[in-house]
């Protein structure tokens, strides 16, 4: 099993290096203006057709770096398979920043994403010391606004004590879906490795023409960000 086998569900993260996929997923659904009680659920869209990509925009010059996808679960060929990589590339590092932005390059909104930040890259390619675990929270998006509105603290405000704890809130990362999903988060100084795992859910009847019952499937990309 890969190092980097990333944890299906964001209430069941623990620790990225040692968790495998587990929990159902839960499917996306609101209700039309004006429906009051009645079940008006919109119908699930499949997830996209190939892994998107990830990109890292950040820093005063408004980089943009391609991250190194570590992961996937994906369907591939009518069948459900899984990838990993052996340990995290630092031959392309991104600008350190206060918060960044991550692009996941699909106008498929995932139904969830989590976001693991690292103080250390090991000669191996393994990234340790656990900076941060963000749970993201899905965002409106201001159409004047750059970026999307961070979420509300958590239940006891304070988001410093979450931090200091390696949980993150919605108020550290949140992220929002249009022509591509955006992902913003607050970044500590001492991070040195990112790595986002975002999850699609996949309509039933299409697990069931597979002949998986798998409820969803994901992929993570790294990012090495500068030292100093």
């Amino acid at each position: 099993m890969s190092l980097l086998r990333p944890i299906a569900a964001a209430a069941t993260a623990a620790a990225l290096l040692t968790a495998c996929d587990t929990g159902p997923a839960v499917p996306p659904s609101t209700e039309e203006p004006g429906s009051g009680e009645e079940d008006a659920r919109i119908e699930a869209v499949p997830p996209p057709e190939d892994i998107p990509r990830a990109w890292w925009e950040g820093g005063s010059g408004g980089e943009r770096v391609p991250g190194e996808r570590v992961y996937s679960s994906w369907f591939v060929d009518g069948e459900l398979r899984e990838a990993a990589a052996d340990g995290v590339a630092d031959d392309v590092e991104a600008p350190a920043a206060d918060r960044v932005e991550i692009e996941l390059a699909t106008p498929v909104a995932p139904i969830r994403v989590d976001l693991f930040l690292y103080d250390t890259l090991g000669a191996d390619g393994t990234p340790t010391g656990v900076v941060a675990e963000y749970t993201c929270a899905p965002a409106t998006a201001d159409p004047d606004d750059g970026r999307p509105p961070a979420a509300g603290p958590g239940p006891d405000g304070s988001k410093e004590g979450d931090r200091e704890r390696g949980k993150g809130t919605g108020s550290d990362c949140s992220y929002r879906s249009g022509d591509s999903v955006a992902v913003s988060a607050d970044l500590p100084p001492e991070t040195r490795v990112v790595i986002v795992n975002a999850g699609w859910y996949v309509p039933s009847e299409e697990r069931e023409a597979g002949g998986d019952p798998s409820p969803e499937v994901s992929a993570s990309w790294a990012f090495v960000v500068e030292e100093g």
